[in-house]
């Protein structure tokens, strides 16, 4: 019981140990990272590390987001707890057009979802996300408590408003054995 609820975790020949505390990500439907762990019935915690106004040079920036050579943009560098402990770093980018709708002394306590809704009337309803394996950078690192090049979990992640247009690009660092990713999967038509 105490196994399927992931407080314990057992090696065969050596015993069960508390396992220490994970996120789970859940791939079901799209929602703010408040939302999620909220439905979880834990506490999250943000803190804005930095927020800094770029001009889009960077090629991936530029594709993802869909923004011209010189067109501006905000990136928004968070450490995201959750019931105390550090458990992602999360870098949000925003063009220029939509950052003015971001209230950065909010962001402790507002989604980016949330407050593109109230203030600029633009709905997040879809999102492209890939996660992939990485050794976690020495800065990403030490905000997690980490030791350097550990193990981690980088999730990129494309938000899009109803008309199909890239809002927000999302770079999640995540501690490789802190983060437990679940999804629902159902035979279908397309499944190759």
């Amino acid at each position: 019981e105490l196994a399927k609820e992931g407080l314990v975790s057992g090696v065969r020949g050596r015993g069960t140990f508390v396992r220490p505390s994970s996120y789970s990500y859940r791939m079901r439907f799209l929602s703010s990272l408040e939302q999620e762990i909220y439905a979880q019935h834990r506490e999250l915690k943000t803190v804005l590390i930095e927020s800094k106004q770029n001009v889009a040079t960077d090629l991936e920036v530029r594709e993802l987001l869909r923004l011209k050579p010189d067109e501006e943009f905000v990136s928004y560098w968070r450490l995201r707890s959750i019931d105390g402990i550090p458990m992602i770093v999360q870098q949000s980018i925003v063009s220029a057009e939509y950052a003015k709708f971001i209230e950065k002394d909010n962001l402790a306590s507002t989604s980016l979802y949330s407050m593109l809704e109230k203030n600029g009337k633009c709905v997040i309803v879809s999102a492209s996300e890939n996660i992939r394996a990485v050794n976690l950078p020495s800065h990403i690192s030490k905000l997690l408590d980490e030791k350097a090049q550990s193990v981690g979990l980088l999730s990129t992640r494309v938000s899009k408003n109803e008309s199909g247009q890239p809002i927000i690009l999302d770079y999640a660092y995540l501690p490789g054995d802190r983060a437990v990713i679940e999804s629902d999967r159902f035979v279908g038509s397309d499944a190759l």
